[in-house]
């Protein structure tokens, strides 16, 4: 049966027996709801907040029906497939339920981004968050040395990860060392760039499409790119936007102004099922329960 099978339970109602004790009114009761969830990640949201906001809307959709909740036991479980930084925008992918335990297996593959990045400086976190650290001629870039840059890091390669990041050395976060001034040796790592197209240049910007492994830092393509002998300059991002993740684009996100309705986050986690992979016996998973809310599909991502 279909992973997204979890999510037949989105929010439906059912009737229970009249309570003595309720002038014999019949109750409804919530039914968590469960599956995957693609939104639109705005800017300066953390992901944090995102799954923090969309629980609240469930929680508060479950008190509205009557049900009695205390402390942490009983909360919602909802969670991300994978941090975006405050900065970026894009799809961001939450397990809600039982599909908090699949969302690896869901979300498996390559993701992609399109970056913006200004030559010239260099700044410590190598995004536009970060202080210059360095600055170097620009004027002498042209678009056919991006594109010589960029096809040598295109395919398997390896990756230094930037300071500012929440890998961790010797027990502690990097981006710790970092705040604290320490700038440690790190030991590159695998990553898989399986596309990597220059689709702008506006110098000293230019913007890059970007196909990649999970682990990938894109503000260290952009630097390592910018350092290449073509190009034999210094970059950093300014814009970073996730436009795809396991089989979620763009076009299947949630957006902001949808979160704080029950209704439509029900409806968005039917549409979302329909993408999800199948299982390992290749079934159908049978159509979730229609609710009074259910719209066609997905709806426009951006508020």
């Amino acid at each position: 049966m279909r992973f997204a099978a979890m999510a037949v339970a989105l929010g439906s109602l059912r009737r229970v027996r009249p309570c003595p004790l309720s002038g014999g009114r019949r109750r409804l009761l919530f039914e968590v709801p469960s599956g995957v969830l693609a939104v639109y990640k705005p800017k300066d949201w953390t992901s944090t907040d995102v799954v923090q906001k969309v629980r609240s809307t469930l929680e508060r959709e479950r008190r509205h029906r009557g049900e009695k909740v205390k402390g942490k036991a009983k909360r919602i479980k909802v969670g991300h497939g994978g941090t975006l930084d405050p900065t970026a925008t894009g799809v961001l992918v939450l397990g809600i339920g039982a599909g908090t335990r699949r969302l690896e297996a869901y979300l498996a593959g390559s993701k992609r981004y399109e970056a913006t990045a200004l030559l010239g400086s260099e700044t410590d976190s190598l995004d536009a968050t970060g202080e210059v650290v360095a600055t170097k001629e620009w004027r002498h870039v042209t678009r056919g040395a991006l594109l010589e840059a960029a096809a040598a890091f295109t395919g398997d390669i390896e990756q230094v990860p930037p300071m500012y990041s929440a890998l961790r050395k010797d027990g502690k976060r990097l981006y710790e060392l970092a705040r604290a001034g320490d700038v440690v040796a790190r030991d590159p790592r695998p990553v898989r760039v399986a596309a990597l197209d220059v689709t702008s240049v506006d110098l000293p910007s230019f913007t890059l499409d970007v196909e990649c492994s999970g682990g990938t830092y894109v503000r260290s393509l952009i630097a390592d790119i910018a350092r290449h002998p073509s190009v034999d300059s210094l970059a950093h991002m300014t814009q970073l936007e996730r436009t795809k993740q396991g089989p979620f684009t763009l076009d299947h996100c949630l957006p902001h102004d949808k979160w704080s309705s029950f209704t439509d986050i029900a409806d968005h986690l039917r549409a979302c099922a329909d993408l999800l992979p199948l299982d390992q016996d290749g079934d159908e998973a049978p159509a979730p329960p229609q609710t009074a809310g259910d719209g066609p599909g997905f709806t426009s991502r951006r508020s």
